[in-house]
């Protein structure tokens, strides 16, 4: 009774909040990065369907306000100690595997260091992922070129786009060479691979083993094939997120990708307590916000209809609250209190310019200070971390959604 209590306030607070989100009047940083991701079958068999971090937003938060050199973590200085501890919960993005070796060599390998790239996205599935690459104005293509020249890459020319095409041409970027391994190149080093490699207008670099979504990148570019910015639901999102504070990092998936828990509750849990499901949504993301003091792990669920965009943006609420680790064994609310975050809001958001409803949950937790504590750092983004790490063991079980009904 108290739980039907509950979601039915939850339901009128939403209502009651439901906000009017105006259409952006400028571009966002993402959504100029989404206008080159091609809206495809294979874009979508993507997971995450976008994976998109904001590094200097993310060394912003920490104070972190001159550019970062080798020396720095050569000599462990202190500006590289709280470098690491705001990159600890970046999921998002470029992966940092190698990150050792691209301070040792990327200039070397590709004409451009790590702490040039202002922004990275990356989508699709491997080996086809894609990367869109923002860079910093030190960056100049001309080094770039004759780095690349210089392993004998050739240049194909796209529009107004240099394509810069392997030895064996663009289209054998997916083949494999450890005897060519150079983990400091981004571009397909740890396999030895020579990709092919886009160098847009504007400092922006596209890239993907696999020419074909290369070309759909520059297709995309040119309006010759729609683009993730042209698709409702993400516009809703980003236009929702921007709302939300500065933006470091955000992950896009396919609701079935978030929400199938169907075989797990099938097998493992009685029907008579099994969770009410969240009504089936299209869309879903993760967001890592800060303002000045709080930094905020934000959750959205993109519906066609207001009724179940409430409906779920109560059952959220409830089934978080509710919800045990099955990797863990320990509530998950109280993994996100040890990290210090609560439930800071639960609403419906209403994006005027596309029609679509967002479920949207906030969970906000204090902001690490930027002086040591104990000796060191204290981490960044940590319950956002912990939400994608849930995303990707199928521990999420509180985002179930009702896959099995009528779409």
């Amino acid at each position: 009774m108290l739980r039907i209590i509950r979601a039915s306030c939850f339901i009128v607070i939403c209502m009651l909040l439901s906000l009017s989100v105006a259409a952006q009047d400028n571009v966002s940083p993402l959504l100029d990065m989404l206008k080159l991701v091609p809206d495809n079958e294979q874009t979508h068999a993507g997971v995450p369907l976008v994976s998109y971090a904001d590094y200097r937003a993310i060394e912003a938060a920490r104070g972190i306000d001159a550019p970062l050199t080798k020396a720095d973590f050569d000599n462990n200085t202190d500006k590289a100690s709280l470098w690491i501890a705001a990159t600890s919960g970046v999921m998002s993005g470029m992966p940092l595997n190698y990150f050792v070796q691209y301070l040792d060599g990327m200039q070397t390998a590709v004409g451009f260091s790590w702490f040039d790239v202002d922004r990275a996205l990356t989508f699709g599935q491997p080996p086809s992922t894609g990367n869109i690459l923002s860079l910093s104005g030190g960056f100049k293509a001309e080094v770039a070129v004759n780095t690349f020249e210089a392993r004998n890459y050739t240049i194909e020319n796209r529009d107004d786009v240099r394509v810069l095409c392997g030895p064996s041409g663009c289209d054998k970027g997916l083949e494999l060479n450890l005897e060519n391994r150079n983990p400091s190149n981004p571009f397909g080093g740890e396999l030895g691979r020579d990709e092919p490699v886009a160098l847009l207008p504007n400092n922006v670099i596209a890239n993907s083993a696999d020419y074909a979504v290369l070309s759909a990148i520059l297709d995309a570019r040119q309006g010759k094939e729609p683009s993730l910015a042209d698709n409702p639901a993400v516009q809703a999102a980003v236009n929702v997120i921007a709302g939300e504070g500065t933006l470091r990092q955000v992950q896009f998936f396919n609701g079935a990708d978030v929400g199938n828990y169907g075989d797990i509750v099938a097998t493992d849990v009685p029907e008579s307590d099994q969770p009410d499901y969240l009504p089936t949504y299209s869309l879903a993301f993760f967001a890592d916000t800060y303002n000045a003091d709080n930094q905020s792990a934000v959750v959205g669920l993109v519906y066609e209809d207001a009724d179940s965009a409430n409906i779920a943006t109560a059952l959220l609420v409830d089934r978080l609250q509710m919800a045990q680790s099955m990797v863990t064994n320990q509530p998950f609310m109280g993994m996100i209190e040890d990290r210090g975050g609560n439930i800071a809001s639960a609403a419906v958001e209403t994006d005027a310019a596309t029609g679509k409803f967002i479920a949207l949950l906030g969970i906000q937790y204090p902001m690490p200070p930027n002086e040591k504590q104990d000796g060191k750092f204290m981490a960044s983004s940590l319950v956002f971390k912990l939400l994608i790490d849930s995303i990707y063991r199928r521990d999420a079980i509180w985002l179930a959604a009702d896959f099995t009904a009528p779409q």
